[in-house]
């Protein structure tokens, strides 16, 4: 059921932007030839589809995040990028459609605070990414505690968790 919900939230919010996105993949060869024949104009779709394709990517490892929450294909630093990229193509997608019609706009504008709730529900995604060199030194006194290599269960750790800020000394961590 809540897979579901996530779909449909993610079709709503993303389903005009994605139509958006499928015409200017459609006119990207166009945009290049004319970037070649150097006219600069075009250079500012062609990037904004770019940003949009690595967006919509950020998007969906975002959401596989969310429902696995145990998956982690994409590094935390690279999702913020392409969220990032996202985001801007999303507001100059925005600004653009302001200026033909206000429905427009807001269903080029609902992508940013749908990403913003999925980026915020998946925080502490992003919070241990900044600490893992603590969690590599964590795996190194869990590894170097054995002669076989196998894997230990901690009960209390060291200092290095309470760099983490989420792992608590009663929670049970497996590496």
């Amino acid at each position: 059921m809540k897979s579901i919900l996530y779909f449909v939230v993610l079709i709503v919010s993303f389903g005009p932007s994605a139509i958006l996105l499928t015409l200017g993949v459609i006119f990207s060869p166009v945009w290049l030839y004319q970037l070649l024949e150097s006219k600069m104009a075009t250079l500012i779709p062609f990037l904004i589809v770019v940003a949009g394709l690595l967006g919509f990517w950020g998007m969906l490892a975002l959401n596989d995040l969310t429902l696995y929450p145990h998956k982690t294909d994409t590094p935390p630093n690279r999702l913020v990028v392409y969220l990032s990229l996202g985001c801007i193509a999303s507001l100059t997608a925005t600004v653009f459609a302001a200026y033909i019609d206000w429905l427009f706009a807001i269903a080029m504008f609902l992508p940013i605070p749908v990403t913003a709730c999925l980026t915020y529900r998946n925080r502490a995604y992003f919070h241990i990414s900044k600490f893992a060199a603590n969690k590599q030194l964590l795996a190194l006194t869990a590894f170097a505690g054995t002669q076989t290599g196998r894997r230990l269960r901690h009960y209390s750790l060291p200092v290095c968790a309470s760099c983490l800020g989420v792992i608590r000394n009663k929670d049970v961590v497996e590496i």
